[in-house]
């Protein structure tokens, strides 16, 4: 058991290491038109972190219980924090895109305005950090 453990472990650095590469690649990303193809990548990136991260808090878990030295998953942790204003950047485009132009376009009487407010307020914030991280 111990020894598919460690080689689930290997496959698991492999995958770490090619998401890693591209994640770090995101930057290149800088073409408005394409916000809803980069959206969507990020929105997939966001989901294999997660399953990344999730993955290592089970690999830690049976480290421990089998008494094994816990791997350090920190280069996991840094690149999640790493991408998150890029996921927040892309997300928040998608979003006051596909909502702006309901907005603009819509029918005035299906507009509803504590909607409209929390979306415009909570754009404004992911904005605003964006432009602090990318100063």
């Amino acid at each position: 058991m111990t020894k598919q453990m460690e080689m689930e472990q290997e496959a698991f650095e492999e995958e770490l290491d090619g998401l890693i590469s591209t994640v770090g690649d995101f930057h290149k990303n800088n073409k408005m038109d394409k916000y809803i193809e980069i959206a969507k990548e990020v929105e997939s990136y966001d989901n294999k972190i997660n399953q990344l991260i999730e993955q290592a808090r089970v690999y830690n878990t049976r480290e421990f219980i089998v008494g094994k030295e816990q791997k350090d998953y920190s280069r996991l942790q840094k690149m999640a924090k790493d991408f998150q204003p890029y996921s927040n950047l892309w997300k928040t485009t998608m979003t006051w895109k596909t909502q702006y132009n309901e907005w603009m376009t819509g029918k005035w009487e299906n507009l509803k305005a504590e909607e409209l407010v929390n979306t415009f307020e909570q754009c404004l914030k992911n904005m605003s950090q964006c432009v602090r991280f990318f100063s």
